[in-house]
């Protein structure tokens, strides 16, 4: 997820926030006019407040859903670079063969975990959805670092 996304879903709430105040506003500065009538009543504030409150819902959820799916795209693509590795291990001998079994080993445990974190992502929410989805970029993160010095180590 990028920056701009994580972003937007900020400025979506702030939007929310500031229509919800002019409205308000408005609302107000017509009722002291005085016979006129209002032009937003307190109906419609509290109508529009649910509407947008509905959508902010439906927007998280599908924010939510996409995450969940690249991270499995992104689980899925180490899979198959941990494959590649062990392909190369059966090239490798020496030091670098014993290197490279104990990055595929640590990659192994890594890759589990990970699973382990998208499987309890899909239950949590809330609060503790922000933390398990940071947890979880914190997993594949780690799994890359793996990734990259196994492949060092063969390139050496």
């Amino acid at each position: 997820m990028t920056r701009k996304q994580k972003g937007s879903s900020g400025k979506l709430g702030a939007r929310l926030f500031a229509t919800v105040i002019v409205l308000a506003v408005l609302a107000g500065w017509w009722l002291l006019l005085g016979d006129r009538k209002p032009l937003v009543s307190t109906q419609d504030v509290s109508r529009e407040t649910r509407e947008a409150l509905n959508t902010t819902k439906e927007y998280s959820a599908q924010q939510r859903a996409a995450f969940q799916k690249a991270m499995q795209r992104e689980l899925k693509a180490m899979q198959v670079r941990l494959k590649t590795l062990k392909a190369k291990l059966a090239k490798a001998s020496g030091k670098t063969r014993a290197e490279l079994q104990q990055a595929i080993k640590d990659l192994e445990g890594k890759e589990h975990v990970a699973a382990k974190q998208l499987a309890a992502l899909r239950l949590k929410g809330g609060s503790a959805w922000a933390k398990a989805k940071s947890g979880m970029h914190h997993a594949m993160e780690e799994m890359e670092d793996v990734y990259q010095q196994a492949l060092s180590k063969v390139r050496d």
